[in-house]
């Protein structure tokens, strides 16, 4: 057979785009179709070879040929359990979540509904079944108003002595001056302080930074008494973009009680961002301009004093051939050691690196990788990512000489259909992954997935 006229010669796979390959040892007599994107789960198709295919003399196929098959209902590869939080009925919810574990074993959520144009906070308590969704308690973090929205970009940190929420987010109320639409808001800060079975959102959210251009991509970390957020700055164009820091060790309920440093400034800085505060340093990653970039500084210095920052270039994208850095994440184990994936845009790829001084050679963890998300857990890294081909949850974990790709092992948790985005990942200290990320499409639900690898 001539593998290149069957290229354009099969009707019925929709968008699954496939190579046609000669089987070794069969003179070509047998083709295989290595398909570039996946199936669906449990779905029906009927395919037709058309008489357009020829054989090695160029004869053509006498007639068009047709076949029929079913794929199998997805399993996930680990036994990770899952659920619908919020979004039912039809309900757009759970947008840029978030989700961690306090002290006590209780979870958490934060994430921004589009229903209500709220900022909202889902937990489940120790010892209750987090797979089942009535034992989710929702409540508002700021009260939804007509025509209004605000939450966006909503991240969460936890004091583990007191369990007390500290929560940034992006409020677009009121719209800057003449932009339509929700792209651009105010930095708003508010934290939630256990009450009982409960947590009280008061006082009020406060406005943290009212940038003329607004302000995306919000990441938050509680250190010490002293919170930090990392985000980005937007400028009238996007080579004014700025990554921006901001920080209060006190009177963090008022606006007056935050102090803010602009760092590196050029296209899309800070789109996106994550920042890990240790005992030792604050510590920032940050996509611009198609790099990789990694910032620290250590807390016996004045962290609001440019100077003090130590800047690392992470990934250049072989000297600007490839676009990197998007959807980045870092974790830092107890030995200094920092951990950091990202996306190579140009490549399609899930990358993974680690810095100390200076940065490792990255290796790729997967071909997909949206919104990628580490923890790490004594030497153990965890990953929830997205498949960009199909959208489906994935996680990866590496127990050991993780800059060696065969040592990570990459598995489907939730499928089919667009139901992996905006991952975030907790890990507790006995192992348990918990993952908080929506499903797109007609549902828009918020979804939690736990388990143990």
């Amino acid at each position: 057979m001539d593998p290149s006229t069957f290229q354009t010669a099969i009707q019925g796979l929709g968008n699954v785009g496939y190579d046609a390959i000669c089987v070794a040892d069969t003179d070509c007599k047998i083709i295989r179709l290595s398909h570039k994107t996946d199936l669906e789960y449990n779905s029906s198709y009927t395919l037709t070879l058309l008489a357009d295919v020829r054989d090695e003399d160029g004869n053509l196929l006498s007639s068009p040929y047709v076949w029929s098959f079913k794929t199998e209902v997805f399993v996930p590869d680990l036994s990770f359990a899952r659920t619908t939080i919020d979004g039912f009925d039809g309900k757009n919810s759970g947008e840029c979540t978030a989700i961690a574990v306090d002290s006590t074993g209780t979870v958490h959520i934060v994430y921004y509904s589009e229903e209500d144009g709220s900022p909202k906070h889902a937990f489940c308590f120790s010892g209750e079944d987090c797979s089942a969704p009535e034992n989710w308690d929702v409540q508002f973090i700021e009260d939804p108003s007509q025509d209004e929205k605000r939450g966006r970009d909503i991240n969460l940190a936890i004091d583990m002595i007191t369990d007390t929420l500290h929560v940034s987010y992006r409020d677009v109320d009121p719209p800057k001056p003449g932009v339509i639409g929700d792209n651009k808001g105010v930095l708003k800060y508010v934290k939630g302080v256990k009450n009982g079975a409960d947590w009280d959102w008061s006082p009020v959210p406060v406005i943290v930074d009212d940038t003329e251009n607004g302000v995306t991509d919000t990441y938050i970390a509680f250190h010490a008494g002293s919170v930090h957020i990392s985000y980005r700055k937007v400028g009238a164009v996007s080579s004014d973009d700025v990554i921006a820091y901001a920080t209060c060790s006190s009177s963090c309920d008022s606006s007056g009680g935050w102090d803010i440093l602009d760092g590196d400034h050029g296209n899309h800085a800070g789109s996106p961002n994550h920042i890990v505060v240790t005992n030792s340093a604050v510590h920032i990653s940050y996509y611009l301009d198609g790099t990789m970039k990694y910032v620290t500084c250590s807390l016996s210095n004045d962290c609001l004093q440019l100077v003090n920052w130590t800047p690392i270039i992470v990934d250049d994208g072989e000297a600007g051939q490839f676009d990197v850095g998007t959807e980045n994440s870092l974790a830092v184990d107890n030995n200094g050691m920092v951990h950091l994936t990202y996306r190579d845009n140009t490549n399609g790829l899930l990358k993974y690196t680690r810095c100390q001084g200076g940065c490792e050679d990255p290796i790729a963890i997967d071909a997909a990788g949206g919104s990628s998300q580490i923890k790490v857990s004594g030497n153990v890294l965890h990953v929830s990512y997205r498949n960009d081909d199909n959208k489906n949850l994935k996680y990866a974990v590496c127990p050991g000489n993780c800059l060696d790709a065969g040592s990570w092992f990459t598995y489907t948790i939730d499928a089919p259909g667009e139901v992996g985005l905006d991952t975030y990942l907790a890990v507790e200290t006995n192992g348990t992954v918990h993952i908080s990320y929506r499903a797109a499409g007609d549902d828009e639900d918020l979804k939690y997935a736990r388990g143990i690898p």
